[in-house]
């Protein structure tokens, strides 16, 4: 379990971003240079967005406006906020072993060693 701050590269790994907690208990997440923007994703909505997804692959939809449908980017902007986490969000679920790269969701989250 993540508590403490974290920095990971995007989706598209052009950039940095930061962020605090972890899945299984919200994050609270920094972004934009120097980290001036943040963005919470609450522990519920982390809930819903695993069973909705859950053995799915699915598009990343990173798009800033128009998400792809199905995608977990229009996900995030029709239950979370309209602004574009998914290059965010994606990264973390891949880094505390919720997804694959694929977002391949429901995947052994207990494998990681370090949580």
């Amino acid at each position: 379990m993540h508590i403490g701050k974290r920095t990971l590269p995007t989706w598209a790994e052009r950039s940095h971003f930061s962020y605090e907690g972890a899945v299984n208990n919200g994050t609270v997440i920094h972004y934009g240079t120097d980290y001036r923007y943040s963005a919470q994703v609450n522990q519920d909505q982390y809930r819903k967005l695993l069973a909705h997804f859950a053995g799915k692959t699915v598009s990343i939809g990173t798009s800033r406006d128009i998400a792809p449908a199905g995608s977990l980017g229009k996900w995030l902007q029709e239950n979370v906020t309209p602004t574009a986490l998914a290059s965010y969000v994606g990264s973390i679920l891949v880094y505390e072993g919720y997804a694959e790269r694929k977002i391949r969701f429901g995947f052994c989250k207990s494998q990681r060693k370090d949580s």
